[in-house]
């Protein structure tokens, strides 16, 4: 799809955008299918080949109509259609009727009347299973399937082919419902703490399990469901919100960026053509902003409110204004000459300098923009060839300041550009031989201090003063005065990786930084030498010391083994201004840790006696099934208010339990939790209890009398 002021691709058509299975990608050689604008300008309907590419070529395979999103060609449905759609479709001026040529000749499409044929539409995609403190015992996760158009419509689940998920239906019959559930303690599965990693009844390596639907009467392509079981042991802390993503190919979340202004997380969703927006005070995503195709990394204007998105399923960046919450402009890139052959030079990697937003394209080329919103090719230096090698892995990631931006090329190669100067001004080889575990983690710190490139910390010149480039490695040998902290002159000590593998790493001072770690192993049976969970460790430069802030609740959104190189995005994690609470991209989605140091005096506490009193008249003698209750105490939880219904039984990063069964939660705060009594609660004595997913501790337990 391209720009007609300016030719550039705004988007190329992407199986990876698709909430359904594709039987394979889309055919850009052998070109065949047609697409048309719904006259209102609000949908594209189009088919394209996915018949693998051969000689002499096969059949046309463009029998699913495809309904986009016409800003960026996220697809919504898929439709099927009896045969392949050949060549042009059209369509009348009001969009009700449309034709396409087809193999045989021509075929017919009502669109106006689309809804009125059963359309398949489970009520969402991802599906969170979780056994922790807050949930003891079955994990259970419902799943209602609508009928989005009319009609009847008939479903059945087709099995996931492993006994570690059991799944029910209510009716096969639309509306109704899927009830999944995951057993612990399920004969033949041995669960491996963190999401969807298990041995027996198959073996997974942390990847979601995807569940399909079939049904007869259903004119669309239904959805794949994406299953997520997180088993968790009592030390792992944080708590997990899931975001969907798509089941094609590698797209989900790529970047993420903290907007403490507004009180906001924000996350780029590729699999979607979205950014998630995450809000801090009411702890669940709110809207997401569309962009464009396929987008990656961000960058933050200094004025606090311009977000930049680079968008790598097109030639362009979209800029959102952060205050309308929507995409205002995009970056302009000059015209340039284009052969029927080339490929789409899309930007890969962006960050903001001091004057302007600095990008690397596809091919390797160097660009900045210029007056807002003008792209201009940077001029040559001494330090960076004209085409950096490796692409399209390619990253870069600012300091805090945004005076240094450290770029890393898709070979080991990484060079440091200076915003004062408008140059390059170091490069260095820093990974020779073959490149294995998480490659393209990058981090810097405040005022130039060091930075990070994976399981390397290296000075401001890029001198190796730390870690290592490989795993399984050991620790380079430091110099002293290499450049930590602001004037370079500390004494830096030899910090060791331990032998796992960097996922993500973040600055949190000019002498101390954050990196997520998985252990090194062969394969998901291997015995590993340290704690074979994902562990968040804090590092710092100056003592040497390495301690450990936090086993994370699950596994970064890839798990690697073996000499496997995994291209990683390059900034997974953010920390907050006071250094209080970790935002991490891990397997199914936003992962949220706070870093207080545990102790015991840390744990929630439950006042005794008192602590748990009717609402309405502070009696603690009149609690009874349906009453909304006051807890009062230490340490109970962070400071949130539901804003949904049915309210949350996790908020603040802490449930309340009567008995084993988690309450609903309306607001939390440390001294203070307001909830109600489920009406299905047995009467009698029940033990209440805080227990706090965030920091992994628990209240001691109070007894309570729930009255008939």
């Amino acid at each position: 799809m391209y720009d007609i002021s300016t030719l550039a691709v705004m988007a190329q058509q992407s199986n990876t955008n698709a909430p359904f299975a594709f039987t394979g990608v889309i055919n850009t050689v052998q070109n065949v299918g047609g697409s048309v604008f719904a006259p209102d300008g609000t949908t594209l309907y189009s088919a394209f080949n996915t018949a693998a590419n051969t000689t002499p070529p096969p059949p046309a395979l463009a029998s699913t109509l495809l309904v986009n999103d016409p800003r960026n060609l996220a697809i919504r449905l898929g439709i099927r259609l009896p045969e392949s759609i050949v060549a042009k479709m059209v369509m009348l001026s009001d969009g009700s009727e449309a034709w396409g040529l087809s193999d045989s000749g021509l075929i017919h499409m009502p669109l106006g009347k689309l809804y009125e044929y059963p359309i398949v539409a489970p009520e969402t995609t991802t599906v969170f299973l979780a056994q922790d403190a807050c949930n003891r015992g079955v994990a259970l996760g419902t799943l209602k399937v609508n009928n989005l158009g009319k009609g009847r419509l008939t479903y059945n689940v087709v099995p996931p082919g492993t006994a570690a998920l059991v799944y029910q239906q209510s009716s096969g019959l639309a509306p109704s419902n899927i009830t999944f559930s995951m057993e612990p303690g399920r004969s033949g599965v041995s669960r491996l703490p963190g999401t969807n990693m298990w041995t027996g009844a198959g073996t997974v390596q942390g990847t979601p399990l995807s569940v399909t639907l079939s049904s007869p009467e259903a004119i669309n392509i239904p959805p794949v469901i994406r299953v997520y079981m997180n088993y968790r042991q009592s030390d792992q802390r944080g708590v997990i919100y899931p975001v969907a993503t798509g089941p094609n190919g590698t797209e989900g979340l790529q970047d993420i960026l903290l907007d403490e202004a507004r009180g906001k997380v924000y996350l780029t969703n590729s699999a979607y053509n979205r950014v998630e927006v995450f809000d801090i005070a009411k702890q669940h995503f709110v809207d997401p902003i569309p962009v464009g195709q396929l987008p990656h990394q961000m960058a933050m204007a200094g004025d606090g409110r311009t977000l930049y998105v680079a968008n790598t399923g097109g030639e362009g960046i979209s800029i959102v204004d952060l205050e309308l919450g929507r995409v205002v402009d995009a970056v302009q890139f000059p015209p340039l000459p284009r052969s029927g052959t080339a490929a789409a030079i899309t930007p890969r990697a962006i960050a903001m300098g001091l004057f302007g937003l600095q990008i690397l394209m596809s091919d390797g080329s160097q660009w900045k923009v210029v007056q807002g919103n003008q792209a201009v090719i940077r001029p040559a230096d001494s330090i960076t060839p004209v085409r950096l090698a490796g692409s399209p892995n390619l990253g870069m990631v600012a300091t805090p300041d945004n005076r240094y931006i450290l770029t890393l090329n898709g070979t080991g190669i990484a060079y440091v550009y200076d915003s004062l100067t408008d140059t390059y001004i170091t490069q260095r080889q820093l990974i020779t031989g073959t490149i294995q575990g998480y490659y393209g983690v990058l981090g810097a710190g405040t005022a130039n201090s060091f930075f990070l490139v994976g399981g390397l910390i290296l000075s401001q010149s890029l001198t190796t003063i730390g870690g290592s480039a490989q795993p399984s490695a050991t620790s380079t040998t430091p110099i002293p005065g290499g450049g930590i902290g602001p004037g370079g002159g500390g004494i830096v000590t030899v910090v060791n990786t331990g032998n796992r593998n960097v996922a993500s790493v973040t600055p949190l001072n000019d002498s101390e930084f954050l990196r997520l770690t998985t252990p090194v192993r062969q394969a998901i049976t291997t015995a590993t030498r340290d704690d074979s969970r994902t562990t968040l460790e804090r590092v710092n430069l100056v003592t040497g010391e390495t301690t450990v802030s936090g086993l994370v609740p699950e596994n970064p959104p890839v798990s690697v083994f073996g000499t496997t190189r995994s291209n990683t995005p390059p900034h997974q994690m953010v920390v907050d201004a006071a250094g209080t609470t970790a935002y991490v991209i891990t397997l199914s989605g936003l992962s949220v840790i706070p870093l207080v140091t545990t102790s015991p005096n840390t744990r929630p506490a439950i006042d005794t006696p008192g602590g748990v009193v009717n609402a309405t008249d502070g009696s603690t003698s009149n609690i009874r099934p349906g009453s909304f209750i006051i807890i009062t105490g230490l340490n109970l939880a962070g400071a949130a208010t539901a804003d949904s219904i049915p309210p949350p039984t996790v908020l603040g990063g802490s449930c309340v339990t009567f008995g084993d069964q988690a309450v609903p939660l309306l607001s939390t705060s440390p001294g203070e939790i307001q909830a109600q009594v489920p009406n299905n609660l047995r009467s009698g004595t029940q033990v209440v209890q805080v227990r706090s997913l965030g920091t992994a501790q628990e209240s001691d337990a109070v007894l309570v009398t729930i009255r008939p």
